[in-house]
This record gives C-alpha cells, sequence and structure tokens, in this order.
C-alpha cells in the first residue's frame, strides 16, 4: 500500500499531476456506492475515493464502457444519435470502436487505495509530451493513441489503457469536459498501471 502511494507520488513528480488510481473490483468493496459520472468521479477522488456500480453510475456511456449494459448498443447509439444529429449507424460504429470491460467487474473504484489498474489524470499537454517522450526512449517507437469524442474518460481513457497496456489519451467529450469540470488546456490521460515502472525507469 504504502509502496503504491510511493510511487504515484513519484510518477507524478516525474511526468506532472495530477494523478488518480483506478481500480476494476471483480467483488463488491465494503465502501458504498456514490451515484454520479465516472468523469465526474475522476474529480471527486482527489479528495476521497469513489466507488460506482452498475446502479450508481448515472452515465449510458459508462455502463456501457464497463460491462454493465449488456451485448447491445442499439439504445445508445440512438440516444447519441438524437443528441449530437447523427445517422444511427454512424452512432453505432463510433460507440463500437470503444473497448469495454467483460461483465466480470462488479465495481469501479476511483482514489483507489490498493494497488490499481490504470492511472487516469486531467492533464496538460506537457504531461502528455513527457510520457510519449519516455515511451519512445524505452522503445524506440512513438505512441500511437486513438482519438476519440465519445466515452472520453470511460471507454477511451480508462478501459482502454488497462485492456491494451499503452498510453491512452483523449480529448474528452462534451458531457465529461463538463462533469469533470476539465479546464480548456487539459486532456485526459490513462496509464496502465503495469507501465509506470518502466516509464519511470527511463528517466533515471
Amino acid at each position: 500500500m504504502t509502496d503504491t502511494r510511493a510511487r504515484i507520488t513519484e510518477f507524478g513528480n516525474a511526468f506532472g499531476w495530477p494523478w488518480v488510481a483506478v481500480k476494476f473490483h471483480r467483488e463488491t468493496p465494503e465502501a458504498k456506492p456514490r451515484d454520479m459520472r465516472f468523469c465526474e468521479a475522476l474529480k471527486e477522488a482527489l479528495s476521497s475515493p469513489v466507488v460506482l456500480t452498475a446502479g450508481s453510475v448515472g452515465c449510458p456511456g459508462a455502463m456501457r464502457s464497463f460491462g454493465w449494459a449488456g451485448e447491445s448498443d442499439e439504445g445508445l447509439a440512438k440516444d447519441m444519435a438524437e443528441k449530437q444529429g447523427l445517422p444511427v449507424a454512424t452512432a453505432k460504429k463510433m460507440i463500437g470502436g470503444v473497448p469495454k470491460l467483460d461483465c466480470g467487474v462488479v465495481a469501479v473504484e476511483v482514489g483507489t487505495r490498493e494497488t490499481p489498474d490504470v492511472l487516469l489524470s486531467y492533464a496538460q499537454a506537457p504531461t502528455a509530451m513527457k510520457i510519449a517522450r519516455a515511451i519512445e526512449k524505452g522503445s524506440g517507437e512513438a505512441p500511437r493513441p486513438v482519438l476519440s469524442s465519445v466515452m472520453s474518460a470511460c471507454g477511451n481513457a480508462a478501459v482502454r489503457s488497462h485492456l491494451t497496456g499503452e498510453l491512452a489519451i483523449s480529448f474528452g467529450c462534451d458531457q465529461s469536459r463538463e462533469a469533470g469540470d476539465i479546464g480548456r488546456d487539459r486532456l485526459v490521460i490513462g496509464m496502465p498501471w503495469e507501465r509506470v515502472s518502466e516509464l519511470l525507469g527511463t528517466m533515471q
């Protein structure tokens, strides 16, 4: 536990702040779930952990990203098409490109004190640049993050970085930027926990 917190502090000091530790639980944690969006929870978790479940997350996009919305994207696609003035077929294609967890995850803890699965940040561009440079230094290849305007914090940052084991960068969607109070100069960045020590090693 202490080592985990120290590692997060070291990572933040090296690449820029803030970072929030996120854990995908396959057993229900003791903490009571709170009713809010995932992107909002990232902001709240800077002061205290937030546990989200299918009954509390309050966002169809997060429900889908965390594997809590069933197999069909039809309802979400129709809602997105209506709100954004898109053909339903286009909305379905956009949604289909966003990764999602399997149904084994029962809760998402944002700001966890345990060893996390991913670190997330509403970060400024210099942080993204430093991380990209560290990845290039370690592998000799530039990262190639996927950019999307839908399910940005939940699916295209947290889940994508967890499932791919790679850096994930998102500009944020309208809902996440408002609910998460994401500043105009901020990006949403996801970094798998398994890569943290590797990237810190490139800074030495």
